[in-house]
């Protein structure tokens, strides 16, 4: 099992803020007079190593919210516990265990005129309390945890009735990415790999090491400003994410590329919309270098997808294909079903709130995505769960087919 080590980060947003569904009851203001609720208010972060674990430690600030700003509450608890997904080697679950208290002495007043406190958090806390080891966790592992405020009256309100799961899996890639990276690049030169695709950040170390081993490196962009500072980072192509592509989504159009990026003197690629091998010749009618293959293959014999999420590709059309930014905050491309719209395609007053907000946006999409990422997960093998990726290339896609009848279909148009 492998850690979900934002599960920490993530800890007090998660359970005094994101959950705007099953946590309505508590923020409700005309019910304060049956209870109270904690409202995050910053986070001072220090570096995170996860080869360190002792030393990592976030510090959530927040306060509490009642009829006499917060002097109702007497006392905070904070419960975890975790969930393994993966018992191949034996069951690790853990239930809530007990990980922190704070009394009311360890209170302070806050610029709002509330009463609150902030409240370090360390991840090798966390490990101890459950005892779990960082190599004890895997994907599909959860850590999950409960919030409780006791009142002066010894009344308890809990946050257990907006239970918060983690994915393991879903935001390690946040915290070790730079050794994971290096590992992944050691296996790929090793393996001979002559293509490198980068996205977000800065690519500079990627492309030093994959310049002196032969190997070209292509960067994601959304929009002209991006394109230019990746060409003057060195990278030898830009593949062009436009707002026809599934999953998270462009937010200009093929066209709009082209005639920003005719000129930029490095291969372009058009990523998003492309269904057939009439798709591929009019990207190359433009310009393009070459196109990025995404939905299609999902449509394949090969894919481990669910049939159900194949048909589903293969009977919409481009109307079918909505936009949605509960799956990560910016807007991701889905077959409109009926999974898909309840509860509608926005996310809610809260989370609108954060992304929003510099400090808090970072937090609000690693939230986002372990939802997604979970439903997604299900989606890919249960025909029950439609949370179906697709982007508007759908309407040229006909049929399931193998990939090699794919790529000889592509492989056919002449540039």
């Amino acid at each position: 099992m492998k850690i979900s080590t934002p599960s920490y980060l993530l800890l007090s947003l998660l359970l005094f803020a994101c959950s705007v569904e099953e946590q309505e009851a508590l923020w409700k203001y005309e019910n304060l007079e049956k209870g109270a609720y904690v409202r995050l208010i910053d986070f001072e972060q220090k570096n995170f190593d996860i080869s360190q674990p002792d030393l990592t430690i976030i510090k959530p600030r927040f306060e509490f919210i009642d009829n006499e700003g917060g002097r109702l509450v007497e006392q905070y608890r904070l419960e975890v516990g975790f969930m393994d997904q993966s018992p191949q080697n034996g069951d690790q679950s853990k239930d809530l265990q007990f990980l922190k208290q704070v009394d009311k002495s360890k209170f302070s007043l806050q610029e709002s005129g509330n009463w609150g406190l902030e409240l370090p958090l360390e991840l090798i806390e966390i490990l101890s309390t459950l005892n779990l080891k960082l190599e004890e966790i895997n994907q599909p592992d959860e850590v999950y945890f409960r919030s409780q405020i006791v009142l002066k009256d010894g009344r308890i309100f809990s946050s257990e009735n907006s239970s918060i799961s983690l994915r393991a899996s879903v935001f390690k890639n946040f915290f070790d990415f730079h050794e994971q990276m290096k590992k992944w690049m050691e296996i790929s030169i090793e393996e001979g790999v002559k293509f490198f695709l980068t996205s977000l950040g800065k690519p500079h170390a990627v492309v030093k090491i994959a310049k002196e081993h032969g190997i070209k490196v292509y960067h994601d962009v959304p929009n002209k400003k991006v394109a230019l500072a990746m060409r003057d980072a060195g990278v030898d192509g830009l593949n062009c994410i436009n707002w026809r592509g599934g999953g998270q989504t462009g937010i200009q159009s093929a066209e709009q590329f082209m005639e920003d990026l005719h000129d930029i003197g490095i291969p372009l690629v058009c990523a998003g919309g492309i269904g057939n091998a009439d798709d591929l010749q009019k990207a190359l009618d433009m310009g393009y270098a070459g196109v990025q293959l995404g939905t299609r293959f999902l449509a394949t014999h090969e894919c481990k997808v669910s049939n159900a999420y194949k048909e589903a590709i293969i009977n919409a059309t481009e109307e079918d294909i909505v936009w949605t930014n509960k799956i990560a905050g910016n807007n991701s491309s889905m077959i409109k079903t009926d999974d898909i719209m309840r509860g509608g395609l926005r996310t809610g007053p809260i989370i609108s709130y954060m992304l929003t907000k510099k400090k808090l946006k970072k937090y609000a999409r690693m939230y986002l995505m372990s939802r997604g990422l979970k439903n997604y997960s299900k989606t890919a093998f249960d025909d029950k769960v439609q949370f179906w990726q697709a982007g508007k290339g759908v309407g040229n896609i006909t049929s399931i087919k193998s990939v090699s009848e794919v790529i000889q279909e592509f492989s056919g148009v002449k540039a």
